[in-house]
C-alpha cells in the first residue's frame, strides 16, 4: 500500500475501523472524514461535547427558572436577558471556579446529567 500523504490514510482507517468493530466504511464521509477531528486524530473532543450538553442543559433550566418569558424574549429577539444571566452566572466567573463550583452557584445543584435528560426526552420522545 502506498503511503499516504495526510496525518490518517483512509485505508488504513477504514482497515481499524473493520478489524475493531466490524464494520467497513463504503466512503470517507462515512468513515474517517465525517468529523474533522476525527482527520487528525483527536478523539478527546467528542467526550466534552457530551459534557458541554450536560452542562449547558443545566445551565438552560436554571436560566428558564428565572427567566419564565424566555421564550417570548427570544421570539422577539431580544437577547440582553439571556447574556445578563450569562454575564452574571458563567462568563464572570467561569475562568476562576472548577466546573462543580461554577454550576453550584448558577445552579443551585451539583452538575447532573439529569436537565439533560429531560432534554431529550422532551425533544424526541414526547410527542409534539
Amino acid at each position: 500500500m502506498a503511503r499516504c500523504p495526510s496525518r490518517i490514510c483512509p485505508e488504513a482507517w477504514n482497515a481499524n475501523v473493520e478489524q475493531r468493530l466490524g464494520i467497513r466504511p463504503t466512503n470517507d464521509v462515512e468513515g474517517c472524514l465525517q468529523d474533522i477531528h476525527w482527520a487528525v486524530g483527536h478523539f478527546g473532543y467528542f467526550p466534552s461535547y457530551a459534557l458541554g450538553a450536560v452542562i449547558a442543559g443545566q445551565l438552560n433550566e436554571a436560566l428558564r427558572a428565572e427567566r419564565p418569558s424566555l421564550d417570548a424574549e427570544i421570539a422577539a429577539g431580544q437577547f440582553g436577558g439571556v447574556m445578563d444571566w450569562l454575564r452574571d452566572n458563567v462568563h464572570g466567573v467561569g475562568a476562576r471556579l472548577p466546573i462543580q463550583e461554577l454550576m453550584q452557584q448558577a445552579t443551585g445543584k451539583p452538575l447532573t446529567a439529569s436537565a439533560y435528560l429531560r432534554y431529550l426526552e422532551a425533544k424526541y420522545l414526547e410527542a409534539p
